[in-house]
């Protein structure tokens, strides 16, 4: 998560000082992350590291695994779709179940970065309000 918020960060910067103003609910407003998606995801990618501790190959842990992997497809969906989070968060989320295993942590945690990159661009696109408030 620390690039992530590395990231954001330098992106706001750059935003507040290109377009001088801010917007008329607050940069606070404008930059609300969804927070069910980053607790989703961490959920989904402790439960994945917990389990990889007791790496085998009984039915229970295997299953724990696909339930992390939903965990963070749903995570990554709620960060993607505003108005169609259902069905996406459900397909989403069972191809990540699908692609869930011990090894293959790293390729979930790029498709979240992914998911929140594309979050933040499409933050970017919306200008905020061209209304001028005293003081900025």
């Amino acid at each position: 998560m620390v690039p992530v918020a590395l990231v954001a960060v330098v992106v706001a910067a750059v935003v507040a000082s290109r377009w001088g103003r801010r917007p008329a609910a607050g940069w606070h407003g404008w930059l609300r992350f969804p927070i069910s998606s980053a607790l989703l995801a961490a959920a989904g990618m402790l439960m994945i590291d917990y389990v990889a501790a007791y790496a085998s190959y009984c039915l229970r842990v295997q299953l724990l695994i696909r339930f992390g992997g939903l965990l963070i497809g749903v995570g990554a969906a709620l960060a993607l779709v505003p108005g169609l989070r259902l069905v996406v968060a459900v397909r989403l989320g069972v191809v990540m179940a699908g692609l869930a295993e011990v090894s293959t942590t790293g390729i979930l945690a790029v498709i979240y970065a992914i998911a929140v990159t594309v979050w933040w661009l499409q933050r970017l696109w919306q200008r905020p309000p061209q209304r001028w408030l005293p003081g900025t």
